[in-house]
């Protein structure tokens, strides 16, 4: 584990109880063991869990739908916010390739909504919504057979040898 359990407030070595055992998931998934506030902060650094995901699709026909009604295209609806609007196209085109099956995170979704002039509670419903704002920030850990043996973080490469991971 290297040293950086010490900053942690952890020794490498120790046994666990269930509170030291919930700690040491929280660091595993990129979260600090005692407050849980996120160390992991790049979005490409972890994925984000999947109860923090809504489908795609909704939201992308939602703008589309409010842009025909204002009578301008879906860009015209990002006038100004061309980082919006790069995110819209993007997710058009995977709503394209994917369908109902893509999904995003919803702190994504909320932003490129609010960037439309939406907001998401007309588009998803608030169970679902709820869901996904409560694991915003939760990222998954990913659950590889022997992993709690490793000891050392073994090379990508090593573990689809082995069949620990590369499974889709």
């Amino acid at each position: 584990m290297g040293s950086g359990l010490e900053a942690l407030g952890m020794v490498e070595g120790d046994a666990l109880d269930e509170e030291g055992k919930a700690a040491a998931w929280r660091v595993m998934a990129g979260c600090h063991p005692a407050t849980g506030a996120r160390l992991v902060t790049s979005r490409t650094s972890a994925r984000a869990h999947e109860k923090a995901q809504l489908t795609t699709a909704r939201l992308v026909e939602a703008i589309e739908r409010a842009a025909e009604e204002q009578g301008v295209t879906a860009a015209g609806l990002f006038d100004g916010k061309p980082k919006q609007l790069r995110v819209l196209q993007a997710q058009q085109r995977n709503v394209n390739r994917f369908g109902e099956a893509h999904r995003m995170q919803i702190v994504t979704l909320y932003k490129l909504a609010r960037a439309a002039g939406l907001v998401l509670a007309d588009v998803y419903d608030e169970e679902e919504r709820t869901t996904a704002w409560e694991h915003r920030s939760s990222r998954p850990v990913p659950a590889l057979p022997g992993a709690q043996t490793i000891g050392r973080a073994a090379p990508l490469a090593e573990l689809c040898v082995r069949g620990l991971a590369c499974q889709r």
